[in-house]
């Protein structure tokens, strides 16, 4: 299997939410939603390299919740940037090891396996997907 970069984005800050807490870090059957993407994914391709970005005022709350939740999936965290083009960017720069690169949305956990793993086969298959 070839080496797969997922970079996912958690910028948002949720303003049409109406909730103070970015809608990432909101609760979905008793774990946060970024845990559960990340999870899902890692679940997918346990193998892969994980990078999360978030805007800089909301790591600390992410290192804090990825604690509480023990959540023990291996990635770094990066700071994004003013625009998602930049936070890919910024994340793209983060991976070491990768052949191919995933972006997801960090806020989007219910994104199946099968589709992951399609993707990841097409990728390798056809040199993207």
């Amino acid at each position: 299997m070839a080496k797969i970069g997922f970079i996912i984005t958690a910028g948002g800050v949720g303003k049409r939410m109406g909730t103070e807490l970015p809608k990432q870090f909101i609760n979905l059957c008793g774990r946060p939603i970024l845990i559960h993407t990340l999870e899902r994914i890692y679940k997918a391709c346990p193998q892969g390299e994980f990078v999360v970005v978030l805007p800089n005022q909301w790591i600390s709350t992410w290192n804090k919740l990825y604690s509480e939740y023990q959540c023990n999936v291996p990635h770094s965290v990066v700071v994004g940037g003013d625009e998602r083009f930049h936070s890919v960017k910024n994340g793209i720069i983060a991976l070491k090891n990768a052949e191919y690169i995933a972006v997801h949305d960090g806020v989007r956990p219910l994104v199946t396996l099968e589709l992951i793993e399609s993707l990841i086969y097409s990728a390798e298959t056809n040199g993207c997907a």
